[in-house]
């Protein structure tokens, strides 16, 4: 009995402590845990951009569509100076193709004279930017973009004749690198021709692209 009785008397002694040491536990204030954040870094992507560049110099290549004629390849040279970031103007050489009158394809024969050297005209442009804005190629590229209407005149030679006429137009223009700029480019040009005979305000329509040194 006496036994029974130690026993019982050490569990007790046990659980009570074990009771106290839980309740101590309980009763100590909480640890201070650090949190480490990542540090995020956002890589700034950089576009190229026409900031103190003044000039370009290009070429391009295209097409143009002359009234009473077909449509003919047409190359050309171009040089700007940019006055501010709103104005430029432009000089612009170009030359087409030998182009056939629209009859001669039907009839067939030889009609026009002097016309081997093709549309050759000289222009004096002003361009005006009025929409700027960005593309994107990616998520890693983008690129500065320019909207210009272009305006001037210019003097043309075609089948033996030299005229002086205007020009219309837009151009759009996207900023590749530091150095290199590209365009895509639509033009009338709108000149008085005389035509066997008659004389005719034509309308003369390019397309064409076009890529610049920027200096």
């Amino acid at each position: 009995m006496k036994k029974l009785l130690s026993t019982l008397l050490v569990m007790s002694s046990a659980t009570t402590l074990a009771q106290a040491q839980t309740i101590g536990e309980a009763g100590q204030e909480p640890k201070e845990v650090t949190i480490i954040e990542p540090v995020k870094k956002t890589q700034e992507i950089k576009s190229a951009a026409i900031d103190d560049e003044h000039f370009e110099l290009g070429g391009y290549a295209g097409f143009i569509s002359l009234e009473d004629f077909n449509t003919v390849t047409l190359l050309g040279l171009s040089a700007s100076y940019h006055i501010n970031d709103k104005w430029r103007i432009n000089v612009e050489y170009g030359q087409s193709a030998a182009a056939e009158a629209s009859f001669e394809e039907v009839i067939g024969g030889d009609f026009v004279e002097d016309r081997d050297s093709g549309f050759q005209y000289l222009s004096l442009l002003g361009s005006y930017e009025f929409l700027q804005g960005r593309s994107f190629l990616g998520r890693s590229h983008k690129f500065n973009t320019h909207l210009y209407a272009d305006f001037g005149v210019e003097s043309s030679s075609f089948a033996g004749e030299t005229n002086t006429g205007a020009v219309i137009g837009a151009t759009y223009k996207l900023v590749l690198t530091d150095w290199l700029s590209a365009d895509l480019r639509m033009r009338d040009h709108i000149v008085t021709r005389d035509f066997l005979g008659e004389s005719k305000l034509t309308q003369n329509i390019e397309a064409s692209f076009g890529l610049n040194a920027l200096f």
